[in-house]
């Protein structure tokens, strides 16, 4: 059970205001945090997943990796992992500034955008590399979504925005191998259909839950949810095992298909066969090595227009 008085989510290190008015930084914590330890008092973790975790963060630098874009379970796992004296997450990519906080947090960020614009003439700023690398540094870790429909379009057009992209670059700065941990939150243990039930259309994805879904299964009783964390996999070593074979294109790609099959791992153990979604079908086809050639025949501009294409295309399948 989730004691509110006594986690802190945020590092004591994160309190200058660099961090505050940096996006994606989780300086505060979350804006619905009553509804959180309302509507999921309990989060089950196997308790040597857990020390594994930390002995990990003990030895270098942490990343998580939440397979589904949810803002509501990033917010359980900063609790949790608050509550047993885990790495907390302390940034996450590809989130807006008012998913990152309070409102309060939304409108220093825009400040400071405005403040920089007069300074640079660029309102988007590109993501803070040297603020990540301070937080894994200090003990912090930065988090991203595996299957993201909301930002698989962004990555696919600029692959130099990819965390894991970023997180690769920063590797040739540290010393000690970056090691990415997947995780999901299994709350519905019954086999999957490959067609959606009516429960499911009316409540949602069980696993990726909505508000409705969510109060459905604070009611019931009868499950508690627990967080799957499967095997991680260090950046060092994706280098030297892509180095030779794999273009550095495609190593994002390979990388997140790497830490999703490990995590679906732990779910075939608990509920069976994990179907693709349909952002995940969608990468598999424009990482295709065939359309990858008809895209990259061009440069500059006219390989973005063939990107654009691509995705359309297959948007449109």
């Amino acid at each position: 059970m989730f004691d509110k008085k006594k986690v802190n989510v945020v590092p004591e290190f994160m309190g200058a205001d660099k961090f505050k008015q940096t996006n994606g930084v989780l300086t505060e914590p979350s804006s619905f945090q009553k509804l959180v330890v309302g509507l999921s008092p309990k989060l089950e973790i196997d308790h040597a997943r857990s020390e594994f975790i930390r002995k990990l963060a003990e030895s270098g630098p942490i990343v998580y990796a939440i397979r589904n874009r949810n803002i509501y379970d990033l917010q359980i796992i900063r609790m949790r992992f608050a509550e047993l004296g885990l790495s907390v997450p302390a940034f996450a990519f590809n989130l807006s500034p008012y998913e990152a906080g309070s409102p309060g947090k939304y409108f220093r960020i825009l400040g400071h955008k405005f403040k920089s614009f007069f300074k640079s003439q660029k309102l988007q700023e590109p993501v803070n590399s040297e603020i990540i690398c301070e937080i894994m540094k200090n003990g912090g870790a930065p988090v991203f979504f595996l299957v993201d429909e909301k930002t698989s379009r962004d990555r696919y057009l600029n692959p130099e925005q990819d965390p894991i992209r970023i997180l690769s670059n920063l590797q040739s700065t540290m010393s000690a191998s970056i090691a990415v941990v997947p995780m999901f939150i299994i709350s519905e243990r019954k086999l999957r259909k490959s067609e959606p039930s009516m429960l499911e259309q009316i409540f949602g994805d069980p696993d990726d839950p909505g508000l409705l879904r969510r109060l459905f299964f604070a009611v019931r009783q009868w499950t508690v949810p627990e967080l799957l964390i499967g095997d991680p996999v260090y950046l060092v070593g994706e280098f030297e095992e892509f180095g030779a074979d794999v273009d550095w294109e495609e190593m994002p790609f390979k990388v997140r298909q790497e830490l999703t099959e490990r995590v679906n791992n732990k779910i075939r153990v608990n509920r069976g066969p994990v179907p693709l979604s349909r952002t995940e079908i969608k990468e598999r086809v424009l990482q295709d090595p065939r359309v990858q050639k008809a895209v990259s025949s061009g440069e500059g501009d006219r390989e973005q227009e063939g990107r654009k294409k691509a995705e359309a295309y297959v948007d449109e399948i």
